[in-house]
């Protein structure tokens, strides 16, 4: 009967301790982010070259037929305060494929790991989260040390007839490699649900085809 009862109060300290968010308004920074990135965040490790291996956002999938190769380039610009992002992916079918270059400004606050997005061609501004983080990992090829991984969750919200509705959810999981291992998806896919991404990652949740990319 103890044993019952000890695995009874387990699930519900589970249960409490994940988030529970609905889609009338977007989640704060400090409702999203784990212990470990409030606490340890840094913008050092932050910087680097990420692929996107998993995301939700209806602007890549359906605007984005057979996306693929999807690639994030991190560099910080000190003197503006801002993170420049060079993102890339490919669209299109085989015989009609095209690379798309779209270029984010996300500008650094006050808050650990929280930014405000600006994509440079539609001055589209948004809240920008890193969620959770992985460890630190030396990257062969650039030759720097960076996350292993992060998660991203991006938000916008409208405000119609006195009530607010949330109308975008973007969520990227960046990863140092582009074909990682699956214990390693599984790890960051878990991650984003322990903080309460659940609610949209069970809508839909895409994989990203990362072969015969050429960066």
């Amino acid at each position: 009967m103890l044993n019952v009862y000890v695995v009874v109060l387990l699930a519900v300290t589970i249960i409490a301790n994940v988030a529970e968010f609905n889609n009338s308004v977007c989640p704060g920074p400090l409702e999203l982010q784990s212990e470990a990135v409030q606490a340890n965040f840094n913008m050092d490790l932050f910087t680097g070259v990420y692929y996107e291996v998993a995301y939700h956002d209806y602007t890549q999938n359906p605007m984005c037929p057979n996306r693929k190769c999807t690639r994030s380039v991190k560099v910080f610009n000190e003197s503006l305060n801002v993170v420049n992002d060079n993102f890339t992916m490919y669209c299109g079918t085989k015989t009609q494929e095209k690379e798309y270059i779209v270029p984010f400004v996300f500008n650094v606050t006050s808050q650990k790991g929280f930014f405000w997005g600006e994509e440079e061609k539609f001055h589209t501004k948004y809240p920008d989260t890193v969620v959770a983080i992985g460890d630190s990992v030396y990257n062969d090829d650039t030759k720097k040390t960076q996350y292993e991984w992060v998660v991203e969750f991006q938000c916008k919200e409208e405000h119609l007839f006195g009530g607010s509705h949330v109308y975008f959810v973007g969520i990227n999981f960046y990863c140092y490699q582009a074909n990682p291992p699956q214990s390693m998806l599984d790890e960051m896919v878990n991650a984003a649900y322990k903080q309460g991404l659940g609610l949209w990652l069970d809508q839909a949740l895409y994989y990203t085809n990362q072969t015969d990319c050429v960066y």
